[in-house]
C-alpha cells in the first residue's frame, strides 16, 4: 500500500520526536531559554528537518523528494552540532542530551534509507522515461518511412 501522507513515514516520526526532545532540553534551560539568538537557531535547524521532508514529499516526485531529505540530514547535521554546542556553552549535561541523540541517529538512519529508496525509485523512472521516448522515436521513424513508400518516386 502506498504511502499518503508523510507522517507514514518512520524517518518523519523520529525527526518530531528529537525535535520534541531538544524543544525540551531548551525550556528547561535557562541559558538556553533567555540566549534568543541561540535558541532561534537550534529551533529553526530542528524544525527544519520534518519540514524538508513534508516539502519533498508534496512535491510528488522521487528525484525532487530525495532531494529534500538530503536538506533534511543537513538539518540534522546542524541541530546536533547546535546541541553540542549548547552543552559546550555549559546549557546542558551531555547525559540529559543523550534521548535526544538517540532520536536522532534513528533520524538519520530511517531518513538515509527512505532517501537511498527515492534516489533508486527516481533512476527507474528516468530509464523508464528514455524507454518510453527512444520507443516513440522509432515508431515516428517508420511511420516516416511507411510514408515515404505510399507517395512513391
Amino acid at each position: 500500500m502506498p504511502v499518503t501522507r508523510v507522517e507514514e513515514f518512520a524517518a518523519y516520526d523520529f525527526a518530531v520526536r528529537f525535535k520534541l526532545e531538544v524543544y525540551r532540553l531548551i525550556n528547561e534551560s535557562r541559558g538556553a531559554s533567555k540566549n534568543q539568538k541561540y535558541r532561534a537557531q537550534v529551533e529553526e535547524a530542528t524544525s527544519g528537518i520534518e519540514g524538508a521532508m513534508a516539502e519533498g514529499f508534496g512535491r510528488r516526485k522521487p528525484k525532487e523528494f530525495a532531494l529534500y531529505l538530503r536538506y533534511s540530514l543537513g538539518s540534522l547535521n546542524e541541530s546536533k552540532t547546535r546541541l553540542r554546542d549548547g552543552i559546550h556553552r555549559g546549557y546542558f549535561r551531555e547525559r540529559d542530551c543523550q534521548p535526544a541523540f538517540t532520536w536522532a541517529e534513528r533520524c538519520k538512519r530511517a531518513t538515509t534509507e527512505l532517501w537511498r529508496s527515492q534516489e533508486r525509485q527516481a533512476g527507474q523512472e528516468e530509464r523508464e522515461a528514455k524507454a518510453k521516448k527512444a520507443r516513440a522515436k522509432a515508431v515516428e521513424k517508420q511511420r516516416r518511412k511507411e510514408q515515404g513508400k505510399e507517395q512513391g518516386p
